[in-house]
């Protein structure tokens, strides 16, 4: 952890505090803050690299998505499944939006959405994404 504190104090006196480099530290920040099991540093740590990929590229660029799909993990591991819905259901707006709905960049937020949907055991919404998968698949 304190490898990744100082690559971000690093960052930021070479960078500026809104950097591509700051965020990726703080992204690398809030994944080893989630395998320590830090969920409150996580989900800190992924809110400002959300807010700094937003401030970098816009709301909905796809470095915004990254940095909202690592908070929805953060939520889906501590099972507020409804915070987690919502945050996956934004990156799949964004990807959408990006790549359009029949491409194959469509599966990553799909895939997300179906692992959500099993643990949350909401079937007919996992059930929903594995259709939309499957038809990602025959393209």
């Amino acid at each position: 952890m304190e490898t990744y504190n100082r690559q971000l104090v690093s960052a930021q006196s070479v960078y500026g505090a809104k950097s591509p480099v700051v965020a990726g530290a703080l992204q690398n920040l809030a994944m080893a803050s989630l395998a320590q099991r830090d969920f409150s540093g996580a989900e800190n740590f992924f809110n400002r690299a959300l807010d700094t990929n937003a401030s970098l590229y816009g709301e909905n660029s796809t470095p915004a998505a990254d940095s909202l799909r690592g908070l929805a993990h953060v939520y889906m591991v501590q099972q507020d499944f409804a915070k987690s819905e919502a945050t996956l259901l934004r990156v799949e707006k964004i990807y959408e939006t990006t790549y359009g709905g029949q491409n194959q960049q469509m599966a990553i937020p799909l895939t997300l959405l179906c692992s959500l949907y099993d643990q949350w055991s909401k079937q007919d919404k996992a059930a929903g994404c594995r259709s939309r998968l499957a038809a990602l698949s025959q393209k």
